[in-house]
């Protein structure tokens, strides 16, 4: 993995030993690569945690003592393999867990001793428990880093646990990414060794939750409903009065301009908030208002109120500088798109499409775009993926006796397939561009007919097709990389 230059420029001032800089780079690169959208889908790993697992099969095993059915056993199954699958790519939960695994594995698909069943899954659930587990892996990335990184790959599948079990546990993307900056590329912060910077870093995931206040600038409340704030645990104070002033006036000034970017009417602030960070306490406390406007819709359809995107937060009984907190983008409009938009022949095919089908089917197509338009204004991840989900499901009329997921399933396997290899020639392809475009024009010299451009097309070609093998061997020698059969 090669490192990013401009994290690099940040290593300078960390003051590490020299033996330390280069693995602790690259815990911090692939920390960031596995936390940002915009990373490409081949260096990001979204299998859940293993101690995640654990808690669902333990679920599953106590819903079955109560209510057996034959499909949470098939379940239970299904969760075990993804749990060996996790495991694989998991030294400290492996370790956790140690010969105990053949055993708890065969007692959960056991159906015959539903007690022996909830023996199996809570030590299971208790080999994994969350504080020995991320203990553990933070003593492990230390010790790597600070004895010169010689296991690079360790390393990696380590990083890759730490950050898939913080997420599992309750710590927003967002929050993990602010840490990581925070902690590793603020040029103003005091130089130290790597133990003790990662020691810092580490120190903030505690899993405890601690006791936040929360500001909101909202507009358009309708008059007399100001009380109702108090069913919500929040105070609702207008702009011009003294509470308001007084809020403001605790601000240090860049959180006074970073919260008065808009205008607004109204400060709501909701006190002793219960959550793991700062993020988290800002998400429960806007789901709050959310519900709390939607409830206000039953006596006053025509007006809602407008709560603005800058948010305050700011931890009790500590010292230090509010959270300054922006609304985190909805992940289904974090997918990347083609940035020309729609063109003409497209909309002109969509328009021959509509004239040859019949109106069911038209009628289908035109509610799963509205459905997935609903999707991407929806604030609630669940409420994206409920509402593209029915989308898929409106465009399918369930035929014969099999299921409509099931059909659903297997009509978009093969187009996601499809998609999925090209996804990986074009990021390949991008690689080539970025770091070895002048040995790959030189070796398809000969070949005009791969020379397609800015696109991957003709990079596709030469690794698929039998006739380009020779020259693909020759360009991956002078890349420095080994050729595979």
């Amino acid at each position: 993995m090669a490192i990013n230059r401009v994290l690099s420029t940040h290593a300078k001032t960390w003051g590490c030993e020299e033996n330390e800089t280069m693995p602790l780079l690259l815990f911090v690169q692939r920390a960031r690569q596995l936390l940002l959208h915009t990373s490409s889908l081949l260096c990001r790993s979204d299998r859940a945690a293993p101690f995640t697992i654990c808690r669902e099969i333990n679920y599953l095993v106590r819903q079955q003592k109560e209510t057996p059915h034959s499909s949470t056993s098939a379940n239970i199954r299904l969760l075990l393999d993804e749990l060996r699958e996790s495991l694989r790519g998991d030294i400290i939960a492996t370790e956790l867990i140690g010969d105990r695994l053949t055993y708890i594995s065969e007692s959960l698909i056991s159906e015959n001793d539903i007690n022996n069943q909830l023996e199996a899954a809570q030590i299971l659930k208790n080999r994994l428990a969350q504080k020995r587990y991320f203990d553990q892996s933070s003593e492990e990335i230390i010790k790597i880093i600070i004895s010169g990184g010689r296991e690079k790959e360790k390393l990696i599948k380590l990083t890759e646990g730490f950050i898939a079990g913080i997420r599992d546990a309750g710590y927003p993307a967002q929050t993990i990414y602010h840490l990581l900056n925070v902690s590793f590329l603020d040029k103003t912060r005091t130089p130290m060794d790597a133990k003790s910077r990662l020691d810092k870093f580490f120190s903030n995931f505690d899993l405890k939750k601690h006791s936040y206040t929360v500001y909101f600038g909202i507009s358009g409340i309708a008059s007399g409903v100001s009380e109702t704030f108090a069913s919500i645990g929040s105070a609702i104070y207008k702009r011009a009065s003294i509470d308001a002033e007084n809020i403001l006036e605790k601000f240090p000034a860049t959180t006074k301009r970073f919260f008065n970017e808009h205008d607004w009417e109204s400060i709501v602030c909701f006190e002793k908030v219960q959550a793991l960070d700062p993020q988290s306490a800002r998400q429960l406390s806007e789901r709050r208002l959310r519900l709390l406007d939607d409830l206000l819709k039953f006596s006053i359809h025509s007006q809602r109120f407008f709560i603005e995107n800058p948010a305050v937060v700011s931890i009790e009984g500590k010292d230090g500088s509010p959270v300054h907190s922006n609304r985190p983008r909805p992940p289904v409009l974090r997918v990347p798109h083609d940035p020309t938009g729609i063109e003409k022949d497209t909309l002109l095919q969509f328009s021959s499409i509509f004239r040859m089908s019949e109106a069911g089917s038209v009628n289908r197509f035109i509610r799963a775009l509205e459905l997935h338009g609903t999707a991407l204004s929806a604030p609630e991840d669940e409420s994206q993926l409920l509402n593209i989900w029915i989308a898929f499901e409106t465009l399918f009329v369930r035929r014969g006796d099999t299921s409509k997921i099931k059909e659903i399933l297997n009509a978009v396997d093969p187009y996601i397939s499809g998609r999925w290899i090209s996804y990986e020639f074009a990021e390949l392809w991008s690689e080539i561009v970025a770091s070895h475009l002048a040995q790959w024009n030189e070796t398809v010299e000969k070949f005009p007919e791969l020379k397609t451009g800015e696109n991957h097309y003709g990079f596709s070609a030469a690794i698929s097709i039998k006739k380009y093998e020779i020259p693909m061997t020759d360009f991956l020698k002078k890349t420095g990389l080994q050729p595979t059969t």
